[in-house]
């Protein structure tokens, strides 16, 4: 029994032979073609919804930067929120589904919270961390921050003026 394989000369075997119409030998442009194929099919499949645009900016309170902020972008009709988290100079960028992808188009309700150690800490409670906000407690809602902004193509850095009351 002649066996027919991919990539390979007939060869006499035993196991796993093809049958008489399977292809016997694959020509080197035909898997070029192939794999072309395949990654413009695969490019094809990986694209940015159409409806979600970067959003980078600045988060500042009582007029400085604050780090290691939370903030988040909620859609106008709801869904995922797009989240970033503010460095050292209080700088953001939002990710919705991929890193740096942006937020949803429109206009967004805003929340941002920034979390601190608690100040004394209970000695049956050892185990557990206890925290307060840096932020005012207000800004951690997205209904009550009072912050919208309008998500739109190419728009410049936002930025957040929070202040404390």
């Amino acid at each position: 029994m002649r066996c027919r394989r991919f990539f390979s000369t007939n060869k006499t075997c035993e196991a796993a032979c093809l049958p008489k119409w399977s292809i016997q030998v694959l020509h080197p442009l035909h898997i070029s073609f192939v794999t072309l194929f395949f990654a413009w099919l695969h490019a094809g499949c990986i694209h940015h919804e159409p409806n979600i645009v970067p959003v980078e900016g600045r988060v500042l309170l009582d007029g400085k930067s604050i780090e290691g902020a939370a903030v988040l972008f909620h859609p106008p009709a709801g869904g995922r929120p797009a989240v970033g988290i503010t460095d050292v100079k209080g700088t953001f960028v939002l990710t919705t589904k991929t890193k740096g992808d942006g937020a949803h188009l429109g206009m967004n309700t805003v929340a941002i919270t920034k979390e601190g150690a608690a100040t004394t800490i209970d000695i049956e409670d050892e185990g557990n961390n206890d925290f307060i906000l840096v932020t005012p407690p207000h800004y951690a809602s997205p209904e009550r921050s009072g912050i919208t902004i309008h998500v739109q193509p190419d728009m410049e850095p936002v930025v957040l003026n929070l202040t404390t009351p």
